[in-house]
């Protein structure tokens, strides 16, 4: 299974690339671990036996701006959207979610909301799990949040 990460801390993305590898997954982290065996983000260490696609970091080279990664998951080019089966995003659901819905709604979506949503966000969310976007939290007490958009499961860090 292809797994495409939509991370906004290279601390978290470290443990996400090296759990899901490590369990198996074929992941390709959009941000600092975008090479897991040299990331841009010296805060935790190098991932060597993670997968590695250059192929899709080409597809993100390429794009050509000052910040190819940022622009990648503003809009994800389509070879990203191609290979991935599983989307997941923890942040910025509003920018990298949302806006991208129609052209990543045939994927399987998770966002990981970290403990981290607010009344605004489940809001915004509602329509979204409707129409197929799971929501894995990180804490019951986000049930409490006014407006609560549900989850299909609860995993602790």
């Amino acid at each position: 299974m292809n797994i495409l990460l939509l991370l906004a801390h290279s601390i978290e993305e470290y443990d996400q690339v090296r759990l899901l590898s490590e369990l198996g997954y074929d992941v390709f982290s959009l941000g600092g671990y975008i090479d897991p065996a040299h990331p841009h983000d010296p805060k935790r260490p190098a991932l060597p036996d993670a997968p590695r696609h250059p192929e899709l970091q080409a597809v993100v080279d390429a794009l050509g701006t000052d910040d190819n990664i940022t622009a990648a998951k503003d809009r994800l080019p389509d070879d990203l959207i191609d290979w991935a089966d599983v989307i997941v995003c923890h942040h910025y659901e509003h920018r990298w979610l949302w806006p991208q819905w129609d052209r990543i709604r045939h994927k399987r979506v998770v966002w990981r909301t970290v403990g981290q949503s607010v009344e605004h966000n489940e809001r915004l969310a509602e329509p979204y799990r409707a129409d197929g976007l799971q929501i894995v939290r990180y804490s019951p007490k986000e049930r409490n949040i006014p407006g609560y958009a549900g989850e299909d499961a609860l995993i602790r860090f």
